[in-house]
């Protein structure tokens, strides 16, 4: 699939979100907040760090690296995938709420959404290189361990996440209910998270256990309803 083709996709289940958001209906079963938004994040900057320092730490067998890799791989691409409709929602619903002449978060939404093309440019890249090495096995080691050391490398810098600029205006525009549904979370969702947090922690080589980084262990918040 092409990344104009995957662009394509989550703007369409972005507007899905905003639809629930907007008739006050989704999914049986849908929980969610925005302490479930902060909680997968930081969930994410885990297996970020985890997966630098899997990267950084000493050579483990190769057999064993490939599990590793894709395990962190599966989980990255699940989380950003997630925070990326969230994220194109959130933008919808405030470009609707926002007065015409309130230029200043405007323009804070365009630097928001080239923030977010640069990052989606990052996944389809660690996605691609974990196809390859699932495909191909330790052969494409080096081309997984490069895809991996980008995609970490890049959220250090232009891409990486910044305090929320819009905070200001989502406290005043956006209500829990609103949260609720960009959130999206359900138990599936919550079951699959599980899943492949689990798969790198049992993947992960002497120091990159993704519960020792500086996110911290926190549980996930308890269902809304």
């Amino acid at each position: 699939m092409t990344l104009r083709r995957i662009a394509a996709a989550l703007v369409t289940a972005a507007g899905a979100h905003y639809d629930r958001l907007r008739t006050g209906h989704w999914e049986r079963g849908m929980t969610g907040s925005r302490q479930d938004i902060a909680w997968e994040r930081r969930r994410q900057l885990q297996v970020r760090q985890a997966l630098a320092a899997g990267l950084a730490g000493p050579r483990v067998a190769e057999d064993a690296r490939v599990r590793f890799l894709l395990a962190c791989a599966d989980y990255l691409i699940f989380a950003m995938d997630r925070l990326h409709v969230q994220d194109q929602a959130l933008g919808v619903l405030l470009r609707e709420r926002l007065a015409p002449d309130d230029t200043e978060p405007l323009r804070l939404l365009g630097a928001v959404n080239e923030r977010l093309a640069m990052s989606r440019e990052l996944v389809e890249w660690l996605r691609w290189a974990a196809g390859e090495l699932r495909r191909d096995g330790p052969v494409a080691l080096a081309v997984c361990e490069a895809g991996a050391r980008r995609f970490t490398a890049d959220f250090q810098g232009p891409a990486a996440a910044h305090r929320n600029p819009m905070a200001a205006w989502t406290t005043r525009l956006v209500t829990e209910t609103d949260w609720m549904a960009i959130a999206g979370t359900t138990a599936a969702s919550r079951a699959r998270e599980a899943e492949l947090y689990a798969a790198v922690q049992a993947t992960a080589p002497a120091g990159a256990d993704p519960e020792t980084f500086a996110a911290g262990s926190q549980p996930a918040p308890a269902p809304t309803h």
